[in-house]
């Protein structure tokens, strides 16, 4: 927020507003410049005309703009942060790298060098070659090979460990189908090279878990296994099998169940088992097997003859199952009841038709919804946590928040206020206008007002800067009595709007939000005693008269406003300056988001 006072001056002859300094027409201040007589900006920030942008590197909007040149450069009409500066050039794309500080090496992914990666992209000779230092080297200042233990045959690369150099030819010490290797190598089937101890996989099948490169493949066996020209890690595997995708998992290390989601079971503690001699697959935390014959669904499932039973909700007699209770058709247990004819909920639960929902606080599906009424609620067919209850219905967005349990008030963010903040939404007057208590009062029958505020005539005024006449009721500035318009009473900003949804009469309503004046005695929101709520030392507020035989002041800062004016308002306002302070230090206490309490100290109204 700005301090208007320090880019205007008042001229106390005519209160006329005038710059300080002036930039072609717009006002600033002593710490900033004017480059140009165009644009402004602050003393230490340099000047850039961007020309080039719309890269990830570059996303400054075109034309000058204001930088700090310990953190930002400009180079070639474009701006960039430092840490994407090379040289005097700044990096353009992903795939680009900074060498030496200074030449730009296309083709290398920035993020995979130094500062982000161990690597780092280096330049060879007078050509200034780039290359990868983690993957090759620089010989003799004049040829980049590949390989960290590359040497040069004359002018050609070669690898000692698989080759030799004599008078200047380079020979393979083994070829496989003329490819090199080295002794700790062996050539399979004189097509493929892997390393001793390594097997091969002829790989067919890829895919899912399987997601090496068909053909011959090197694998090391204590890490993988090969099944039916299929390679996968150890953990992948199910006996003589590789699994093939995400729903499948591995039963008694041998029998492969589809349909069950491999992370559900190789992380968790419910595992998949198998049940009698059709190895047929189940989950042991929802199934059981029953006589090594039978897999019946629910842990407390019995067999009447052949077929599954919950002694819960239903009864076997004869060979015949019945329900214990019957809910159309659906069997029910005795500690549950049968609504409607139609949805079957626990006791002590309730049912909620859910007509509305699909928003941040009501996310129930559609239809008859068992819900527990002491942590849920169910207004107007909607169906909410009780946190997000306001007297009879729900809150439906996060714009949205609670007053006096009551009424709906939109245009609040929901998580800056009690039980997530400070600050609390309440309401004024029979309207029911919602406010925030942080910045605002609600003084007399219904008026609302900035914090400091006090009312002349039903009008709100800052007794900071004005004062009010009783008799016509009238409001006057104090620098100026003989005019109501105060060009400087406070660096607030300008005041925001919300809108209020009110319970019982169903208007909403569009309110501006009062704004604390600066200059406000009661504007102090943290302090350690009583004076503290009358602002810091410099702020204090006094009990001005205009004439000492006066038995009435008004309340003033007399370092915001000019003690002057012609006549003294006298309409009860104070007799000494401890009447100024209109607040106290109290004791606040609340439960933050970590539901810690919370205990500070805080100026309120007496």
């Amino acid at each position: 927020m700005y301090n208007w006072r320090v880019i205007f001056g008042c001229s106390s002859s005519n209160s006329s507003i005038q710059c300080i300094n002036s930039c072609n027409g717009i006002c600033y201040s002593n710490s900033q410049y004017c480059y140009n007589n165009t644009k402004i900006c602050s003393v230490g920030e340099s000047v850039c005309n961007v020309q080039n942008s719309n890269n990830y590197f570059s996303s400054y909007p075109l034309g000058l703009n204001c930088y700090n040149p310990s953190s930002s450069k400009c180079y070639n009409n474009t701006l960039c942060n430092t840490q994407y500066a090379c040289g005097t050039q700044c990096l353009t794309n992903y795939n680009s790298a900074c060498a030496n500080n200074q030449t730009i090496c296309n083709g290398f992914y920035y993020y995979s060098y130094y500062p982000y990666g161990n690597a780092a992209v280096m330049v060879c000779g007078p050509n200034q070659t780039c290359y990868d230092n983690s993957t090759s080297v620089c010989l003799n200042q004049t040829t980049v090979c590949p390989g960290i233990n590359s040497r040069l045959c004359g002018s050609n690369c070669y690898n000692p460990d698989t080759q030799i150099c004599g008078n200047g030819t380079i020979r393979c010490i083994n070829s496989c189908n003329g490819t090199c290797y080295s002794n700790s190598q062996y050539c399979y089937n004189n097509t493929k090279v892997c390393s001793t101890g390594e097997s091969v996989c002829n790989v067919k099948y890829s895919g899912g878990f399987s997601s090496y490169s068909l053909g011959l493949t090197c694998y090391n066996s204590s890490l993988s296994k090969c099944y039916n020209n299929t390679l996968c890690n150890t953990q992948y595997a199910c006996g003589t099998q590789c699994l093939t995708d995400y729903y499948s998992s591995c039963a008694n290390n041998r029998t492969i169940c589809s349909g069950f989601y491999y992370y559900s079971y190789y992380y968790n503690n419910p595992a998949v088992m198998v049940c009698g001699p059709n190895q047929t697959c189940y989950d042991n935390s929802t199934s059981v097997c029953l006589n090594q014959t039978t897999v019946c669904s629910g842990l407390n499932s019995r067999l009447c003859g052949s077929n599954c039973y919950n002694p819960d909700t239903q009864i076997c007699g004869n060979g015949t199952i019945r329900c214990i209770n019957s809910c159309n058709g659906t069997c029910y247990s005795n500690s549950q009841y049968c609504y409607n004819n139609t949805k079957i909920c626990s006791v002590g639960e309730s049912v909620c038709n859910v007509q509305n929902s699909n928003n941040y606080f009501s996310s129930y599906p559609l239809g008859l919804n068992c819900y527990n009424p002491s942590s849920s609620k169910c207004y107007n067919n909607t169906l909410c946590n009780t946190q997000y209850a306001c007297g009879a219905q729900c809150l439906t967005n996060y714009n949205s928040a609670c007053a006096n349990n009551q009424t709906i008030c939109n245009g609040f963010y929901y998580y800056s206020y009690y039980p997530y903040g400070n600050a609390a939404v309440m309401v004024c007057g029979p309207n029911q206008t919602c406010y925030d208590n942080s910045i605002s009062v609600c003084i007399g029958n219904g008026t609302l007002c900035s914090i400091g505020s006090q009312l002349c005539n039903g009008l709100c005024y800052n007794p900071q800067s004005q004062y009010c006449i009783g008799g016509n009721n009238t409001i006057y500035c104090t620098s100026n009595p003989s005019s109501p318009n105060c060009p400087i009473i406070s660096t607030a900003s300008t005041p925001s709007t919300y809108t209020v949804f009110n319970n019982d009469t169903g208007i909403t309503t569009t309110i501006a939000t009062p704004i604390v004046p600066s200059g406000s005695c009661c504007a102090v929101q943290n302090c350690t005693q009583n004076s503290d709520c009358c602002g810091s030392s410099s702020m204090e507020c006094q009990c001005f008269r205009h004439n000492t035989a006066d038995v009435y002041g008004s309340c003033i800062n007399p370092f915001l406003t000019p003690m002057c004016g012609t006549s003294c308002p006298v309409q009860g306002r104070c007799k000494t300056d401890s009447d100024c302070c209109k607040c106290q230090c109290v004791d606040i206490s609340f439960t933050d988001v970590n539901e810690q309490l919370i205990t500070k100290k805080q100026c309120v109204r007496r």
